[in-house]
């Protein structure tokens, strides 16, 4: 079995023939749209911004080695439910940062490197993440693709059972 570990070695052998497989799995970010604290995430234009602010590729080839697929819904890609026409949005973090701007979202009086709109609180909130490994690197790079637009994300890590138990409901 080749490992995410042992998978660049293994790539230099010149008599080695690697297959790949699909594994069926997602990973995805949710937002509590009903926090009362965050209500800029119920702005959808914001969470576009987000999306144009997230080096999806980038994450891909870094962190998981090339070994995965960039995700623009659901249903894998060449399977009989595909659809080809979802939209897709490209990392793009002038455009992302131009959203923010027209959206009022501004460096704020007290930390220049923080967005917010007037009145509002600063776009500052926590991301929970699976402990296991890749995830808390991938949220590191969460954290710091979003961080170059104004947005302040802490990490927390937890067991993928009490993330789905105690967190998700």
């Amino acid at each position: 079995e080749i490992t995410p570990s042992t998978l660049e070695q293994a790539l230099k052998e010149p008599n080695l023939n690697l297959y790949t497989a699909r594994l069926p799995r997602l990973s995805l970010i949710l937002f509590n749209l009903n926090d009362p604290e965050l209500p800029f995430l119920q702005d959808a234009t914001l969470r576009q911004a987000l999306l144009y602010g997230l080096n999806h590729q980038g994450i891909i080839d870094r962190i998981l080695g090339g070994q995965a697929i960039p995700a623009y819904g659901p249903i894998f890609p060449d399977t009989w439910a595909y659809y080809e026409n979802i939209p897709q949005t490209p990392y793009d973090p002038e455009r992302a940062i131009n959203i923010l701007k027209i959206e009022g979202y501004n460096p704020t009086a007290s930390d220049n490197t923080l967005r917010g709109k007037e009145g509002e609180p600063a776009l500052e909130f926590e991301l929970i993440h699976p402990e296991e490994a890749p995830y808390p690197q991938i949220a590191a790079a969460i954290q710091e693709d979003w961080a170059k637009l104004g947005v302040r994300i802490s990490l927390t890590a937890l067991p993928y059972a009490d993330l789905v138990t105690e967190r998700l409901v």
